[in-house]
């Protein structure tokens, strides 16, 4: 009976560490979706506006189908609030990533972006574990990082401001955007989560669409790329990424996110011909040092 059990518990043992490696690669490969970003974003000759609301609009018809076909279409959890709020914070982020692609070097927006867990940090330290000690380390190496980030700019122009101003405002508002989503997603199915969150960002950015110069034009030359977009990133990154997270461990699954800024960084050389500059990559391996510091209790 002992030999028996052994043996079942070594054959439980071997498929939990194989579903743990499938669920790391799918989170590896869902990273290098996401990491195709500002490829794209770059690619695509429309509007950034026109292109957040492209991923909203497939992402809301394709969950939509999804809830329908499994009778959970409303939230019955009266979180409403909570969810649009979410969706207020991923809308802004959103938005001013793209901003922050177009107005300096990629490698530059996503590593500035990834500042993002040490903002969780900051915003929730009075609910949190951590010292004050390693509170103002992981602000130190943030600082750090995103100072060498700016002086690898050289003479920083206007529009390079903007860029890195906007990828702060992204790494803040999705900052906003997890610990929100934190407070519902024990509560609220993340596909009816994510079915609210494209349906309310779309009709948030309606009025915007609408002021957008040469609109029409811009969905009739670029509909087929806008629909990829929005399938690439709404629908198959995010499930990917949802059920490599479902086989593997909470902390592993995050370490492997840092693959996306990785996996940027290699495409932006190959196929934009952006360099790395030493200042640059010691600035983002300063930020994401803290990233992965912020997640150690």
């Amino acid at each position: 009976m002992n030999m028996l059990s052994e043996k079942k518990n070594m054959e439980a043992e071997q498929v939990s560490s194989r579903n743990v490696s499938v669920g790391g690669l799918l989170v590896i490969f869902a990273m290098m979706i996401f990491g195709s970003y500002g490829l794209l974003v770059r690619f695509i000759q429309a509007d950034a506006i026109l292109l957040v609301w492209a991923l909203q609009i497939v992402g809301v018809f394709c969950f939509f189908l999804y809830l329908l076909k499994n009778r959970s279409l409303f939230n019955r959890h009266g979180l409403f609030w909570h969810i649009f709020l979410m969706t207020v914070f991923v809308t802004i982020s959103d938005l001013s990533f793209f901003m922050a692609i177009r107005a300096t070097t990629v490698s530059t927006a996503v590593f500035v972006k990834f500042l993002m867990p040490i903002f969780v940090v900051l915003l929730t330290f009075r609910s949190s574990t951590i010292s004050i000690r390693k509170l103002l380390f992981l602000v130190g190496l943030g600082t750090a990082g995103l100072f060498l980030i700016l002086s690898s700019q050289g003479e920083i122009s206007f529009t390079a401001n903007i860029g890195i101003i906007a990828a702060l405002i992204t790494a803040f508002t999705l900052a906003l955007f997890i610990i929100t989503l934190k407070k519902i997603t024990n509560v609220v199915p993340l596909p009816t989560i994510l079915f609210y969150r494209y349906g309310i960002g779309s009709i948030i950015l309606l009025p915007f669409i609408f002021s957008v110069g040469g609109i029409a034009q811009q969905i009739n030359e670029s509909w087929p790329w806008l629909l990829g977009f929005g399938l690439l990133y709404a629908v198959i990154g995010t499930f990917i990424h949802t059920q490599g997270l479902k086989l593997t461990k909470v902390q592993y699954g995050a370490i492997l996110g840092y693959v996306e800024p990785v996996a940027a960084a290699a495409m932006s050389i190959a196929f934009l011909g952006e360099t790395l500059t030493f200042p640059l990559v010691a600035g983002g391996l300063l930020i994401l040092s803290g990233c992965i510091l912020s997640l150690k209790k």
